[in-house]
């Protein structure tokens, strides 16, 4: 469970309103983003508050139509929009959707494509391989074609705006090619396995549809036609990216590539990865991708010359001192430290304290410090969120939390979020494993670092 920092627009071309029939229950309802350029990134468009009677409205702005999230669904929200949605359920998990207003239909077919995507008696995803290829890859051309009859039938029946229309067939076409590739690379079924008949299909599938970048069914596809095409070439990711792709795609996946390594950085390959980030950054030069390239090679190349911003970033003790990271690394000189940002709001932290509180223990006399650095808004929220955790140990307050030098330099979102800095006091690990993650966890990644640090 992480939960996510959230931002709001201030202008408005969009209005949806609803009314919750069934749960009116005061809370929040936010309206999501889900950025699939390198680094998948969910970033709130709006959000507002239900009222006792169950109302809520939305008033934002966006420049262009955009794939977003709404409750549990996904939608093809455009500038103009005006819907009004009674909604049936839980705000969580709501059970049904109507909708009336400006565009309307495009929120209906969204609503029932999903549905019928459940109903569909060929389940691609539990399919084990012993009935063959060509029963595989007949069953996805049924679902493809029942998909697609449906979105011919509602076209005639009801209108939908051009570019609704466009996505809605992409989304068919995509979702297509993610399920044809998925024994390949999600199954890791051996290429060699594969008939000829059933690679001509994969051979035939091509990816140039830079409206789509960026959308998930799309940005599936690109992911695992990649993977494909180095199982088959058997050449390194760069040069096949580089061989079998163009564009906007192109730069889409170069990105992917760059946030890769930017996980798996290790400080003993730093001056390969740097030459790779070059290459990589020579073929990215859209200004819809550098958006998310340059956060990304600027966080690398912080890795092992932290910036002094922020080294100069300001905590608070539990008795009330200020000090800066600078100091804080100070305290735990030649040991590795395990930053964990959480905040008392943020029920996945809660659940994971007790779980790093374990490892801790469990790690006492090995060289490895455990600092718990809050994101709480208030002074006050983060006290009261230690009197109930009770978890001794090295406890801090950033005020500024995520407008802070230190979250921005580590791009931190969602929480919580463990960090992992070696001895010599520059970054090991940017997104470690969760504590939860039983003998792949977090205390075996800590062990196999303290293994091989460097003193």
């Amino acid at each position: 469970m992480a939960c996510l920092n959230e931002s709001t627009l201030a202008q408005s071309n969009v209005r949806i309103s609803g009314k919750l029939l069934t749960d009116q229950q005061e809370g929040t309802i936010i309206i999501t983003h889900q950025a699939y350029l390198g680094l998948n990134l969910v970033k709130t468009i709006a959000q507002t508050k239900v009222d006792k009677s169950g109302n809520f409205k939305f008033k934002f702005n966006i420049p262009k139509p955009q794939v977003l999230q709404l409750f549990n669904k996904i939608f093809y929200i455009s500038p103009g929009d005006s819907v009004f949605i009674n909604v049936k359920g839980s705000r969580y998990l709501p059970e049904k959707f109507e909708f009336k207003g400006r565009n309307a239909n495009n929120y209906i077919y969204a609503t029932k494509y999903d549905s019928l995507k459940r109903t569909l008696q060929f389940n691609w995803f539990q399919y084990d391989f012993k009935n063959g290829w060509d029963n595989y890859s007949e069953g996805l051309i049924a679902n493809k074609t029942i998909l697609l009859n449906y979105l011919k039938d509602f076209s005639k029946k009801h209108t939908l705006t051009d570019d609704c229309k466009a996505y809605a067939l992409s989304q068919i076409v995509y979702e297509n090619y993610f399920h044809l590739l998925y024994p390949l690379t999600y199954k890791k079924l051996p290429i060699e396995q594969v008939p000829v008949s059933y690679s001509i299909i994969l051979d035939q599938i091509k990816l140039k549809d830079n409206e789509q970048v960026g959308n998930f069914e799309y940005v599936a596809s690109a992911k695992y036609l990649l993977i494909y095409k180095m199982l088959k070439y058997k050449k390194a990711e760069l040069q096949t990216i580089n061989d079998n792709f163009s564009e906007l795609t192109k730069e889409f996946l170069l990105t992917d590539y760059a946030q890769k390594l930017l996980l798996n950085y290790n400080p003993k390959d730093s001056l390969a990865t740097k030459e790779l980030f070059e290459k990589i950054g020579a073929g990215i030069t859209s200004r819809e991708t550098l958006e998310y390239f340059k956060p990304i090679k600027e966080q690398f190349d912080g890795l092992t010359s932290i910036p002094k911003g922020v080294m100069q970033t300001v905590v608070i003790d539990s008795v009330g001192h200020k000090l800066t990271i600078t100091d804080l690394l100070a305290k735990s000189k030649k040991k590795m430290i395990v930053l964990d940002f959480w905040a008392s709001w943020c029920s996945g932290c809660i659940v994971g304290m007790p779980k790093v509180n374990k490892i801790k223990r469990n790690l006492s006399k090995a060289d490895v410090e455990f600092v718990f650095i809050s994101l709480d808004k208030t002074e006050k929220a983060w006290r009261g969120g230690l009197s109930k955790i009770k978890i001794p140990g090295n406890h801090y307050w950033i005020k500024d939390n995520f407008n802070s030098a230190l979250v921005k330099f580590l791009k931190i979102q969602t929480i919580p979020r463990y960090v992992i800095m070696n001895k010599v006091g520059t970054f090991e690990v940017l997104y470690a494993l969760y504590p939860s993650e039983g003998e792949n966890g977090l205390q075996a990644q800590l062990s196999k670092l303290l293994s091989h640090s460097i003193n």
